[in-house]
């Protein structure tokens, strides 16, 4: 599985979003989703719907890396 840290956090950070902004954005808590940017969660399929949603995009092209060339 592909670690889904760095597909996270720097579109989160390129958007400008806090972790509190992108947990509201993606109705997790805040705390989870740090640890799955930091990598000590691995997410099921549910919590990847729910951040692919945030960014706008599919769950596919969370782990394609597409996420990272997003501007939205």
């Amino acid at each position: 599985m592909t670690h889904l840290g760095p597909a996270n956090q720097i579109p989160r950070v390129a958007k400008g979003w806090t972790q509190e902004e992108f947990a509201e954005r993606a109705a997790m808590q805040r705390s989870y989703l740090a640890n799955l940017e930091l990598g000590r969660r691995n997410p099921s399929v549910r919590p990847l719907v729910r951040v692919a949603n945030a960014f706008s995009i599919s769950v596919q092209e969370l782990f394609e890396g597409d996420v990272k060339r997003r501007s939205r």
